[in-house]
C-alpha cells in the first residue's frame, strides 16, 4: 500500500511521520515515531491506497499526547 501519515497541532503547524511496514503471519503492519510536547493535541490524517486499488482509504482523530509517567491517574480526574 501507499501511506501517508502526517500529523499537525492546533496550530497548523504539519509533521510528516516516516512508516516503517512490517509483514508477519501473512499480515502487513506500518508503525512510525514522532516527537511531541508533553499535552501538545495532534490531528492525525491517514491516507492509504492498497496495492491494486485506486481507492485512498482515510482514517482522522486527535489525540492529546502523554508522556511516559504523565498519564492522569483516576483520582486526579474527577
Amino acid at each position: 500500500a501507499r501511506i501517508e501519515a502526517p500529523a499537525s497541532n492546533l496550530t497548523g503547524r504539519s509533521r510528516p511521520i516516516a512508516l516503517t511496514q512490517t509483514s508477519a503471519n501473512g499480515y502487513v503492519s506500518y508503525t512510525g515515531a514522532y516527537d511531541f510536547v508533553h499535552g501538545e493535541v495532534l490531528d492525525f490524517s491517514i491516507r492509504a491506497v492498497p496495492q491494486g486499488s485506486t481507492q485512498t482509504l482515510r482514517l482522522q482523530f486527535r489525540d492529546r499526547m502523554w508522556g511516559r509517567g504523565d498519564l492522569p491517574d483516576a483520582q486526579s480526574a474527577r
